[in-house]
């Protein structure tokens, strides 16, 4: 596999099936990234919970169909995971066992990523 990062830029309707195939993706960049198993289906199983806050966010906006984009980066260290909706509340709430949650709302748009590292970086972080 290449050592190149790699983005993926998902727009969803809220939908079930639509979450299932962002854990999918999130998963295969976890794998790209270095994650082990276990690692990939804790990022995967806190994006689909920050996704369905995000609709249910999105959605007391008085929007009847929101939307919610998703963005899932992978680097050579780590996996991030933005999670956006239209609306000034963001998703921010600790995930366990994701390293990093960080939320901002700008301008009536709300973002939430989420950051899962490595293995090999985190101890090369702490060294």
């Amino acid at each position: 596999m290449s050592n190149d990062p790699s983005r993926v830029e998902l727009v969803l309707h809220h939908d079930d099936r639509l979450l299932a195939a962002v854990g999918a993706v999130v998963e295969f960049a976890g794998e790209r990234a270095g994650l082990s198993l276990g690692a990939q289906q804790v990022l995967s199983h806190a994006t689909a919970e920050a996704c369905e806050e995000a609709f249910s966010l999105a959605g007391r906006n008085g929007n009847p169909d929101p939307v919610v984009k998703v963005v899932v980066s992978d680097f050579p260290d780590r996996v991030e995971v933005a999670i956006e909706h239209v609306g000034d509340s963001c998703a921010n709430r600790p995930r366990p066992n994701v390293d990093r949650v960080e939320s901002d709302a700008h301008e009536g748009k709300s973002r939430t990523t989420l950051v899962k590292y490595c293995a090999a970086s985190k101890s090369e972080r702490k060294a």
